[in-house]
């Protein structure tokens, strides 16, 4: 088959150019860059959504805490 022409895709006929099915240098680059701040992004979000979530497991423990010592006042003052 020999080796491919300066600017010609092989089995896609006369006509069609690399810029065709792949997208210019600058494309390519561009969606590169676009591909990683996606993926960083996605990782940033979960590690802000496990962090509220450990947060906000502390605070309903805290709660949890304050309305057991609140419940055991109240149960101590119907004791007396």
């Amino acid at each position: 088959m020999g080796k491919d022409g300066h600017g010609y895709v092989r089995t896609y006929g006369k006509g069609f150019v690399p810029s065709n099915l792949w997208g210019t240098k600058s494309q390519v680059g561009n969606q590169k860059v676009l591909d990683e701040v996606k993926i960083n992004s996605q990782v940033e979000l979960q590690s802000l959504q496990e962090r509220m979530q450990k947060e906000m497991e502390v605070k309903l423990k805290e709660q949890v805490k304050a309305m057991e010592a609140e419940l055991l006042g109240n149960f101590k003052n119907v004791l007396t």
